[in-house]
This record gives structure tokens, C-alpha cells and sequence, in this order.
């Protein structure tokens, strides 16, 4: 119990070290603006504005699987891309930012209401996202999602 409790407190003074300051506003701005620059690109599945604002490596955790660049890639190609056929409008809800030098994590409500087919469906997540700073752009690494409900008008 004693070693238990010794370990617990050397990893307590550890991560007292670490500090994590509250963003400035430019770059809490160029932050948000590279989540929503993702969530545009989605909207008009544009793979290339997708990819302008992560790291070629970006992970995307999307309802318990592992999707990379590709895998956006490969699932937007999927939709219907004429015009009225596919639809997405986009409301995020930014709840806090950290940054910790080159890195960064933000974490926030994303709302979209897509149509596809002539079929509305409202989906609400809880999403939270790690960047690093790259040639004074910030771009997202790892994007996890958790689905909170879909409601079909």
C-alpha cells in the first residue's frame, strides 16, 4: 500500500510541473479556425481543404474506429456530389483550449445538420482535438469524436 501510495505521489509532483497556459487569442483564433477549417472541408467534400489544416499523420477516433486522411478521403468520394444531393451545416461550440508551447488541445460541441437523399438528420457530438504548431500554422494531429444522438426529420 505504502509503494502504491509513493508512486501516486511522485506522479502528483510530476504532472504539478506541467503547465499548460490559457491561449491568447491569436492563437486560440488560429485553433478554432483550423477545427472549423476541417468541418468546412467536410461540408463540401474537399479533401484538400481537410488536409491544409492537419498533419499528414492525422488520427481521426470516430465512433470506436481508427480513420486516418484516407479513410475521410475514401468516405467523402462515397457521398453524392452534385449540388442539393448532400448537404452539411456545421455549429461548433468551442468549451476550452490549452497550449503547452508547440502543442495544443481544445475540446467542443459540434452540431451538424446534414442532408442526403432528401433525408435531414440532426447529429450533436462531443469532440475533442490535439494540434501542433507547424511554420506558425496550428494543425490537427488526432481528432476523437463520440457520437452523442441522431435525430431523422
Amino acid at each position: 500500500m505504502k509503494k502504491y501510495l509513493l508512486i501516486l505521489c511522485v506522479f502528483s509532483i510530476s504532472l504539478s510541473g506541467i503547465k499548460a497556459q490559457k491561449p491568447n487569442s491569436s492563437d486560440e483564433e488560429k485553433i478554432h479556425g483550423a477545427v472549423l477549417g476541417v468541418f468546412d472541408g467536410l461540408a463540401t467534400l474537399s479533401i484538400s481543404t481537410v488536409k491544409s489544416f492537419c498533419t499528414p499523420n492525422c488520427i481521426i477516433l470516430e465512433s470506436g474506429k481508427i480513420w486516418n486522411l484516407d479513410t475521410i478521403d475514401l468516405k467523402m468520394k462515397s457521398l453524392p456530389a452534385k449540388p442539393g444531393l448532400y448537404t452539411r451545416v456545421n455549429h461548433l461550440d468551442f468549451l476550452d483550449s490549452k497550449i503547452n508551447g508547440d502543442c495544443a488541445w481544445i475540446y467542443y460541441a459540434n452540431q451538424a445538420v446534414i442532408t442526403m437523399g432528401g433525408k435531414t438528420s440532426v447529429v450533436r457530438w462531443l469532440e475533442s482535438a490535439f494540434l501542433k504548431k507547424e511554420k506558425n500554422e496550428w494543425k490537427i494531429q488526432l481528432l476523437h469524436s463520440t457520437e452523442l444522438d441522431r435525430i431523422f426529420r
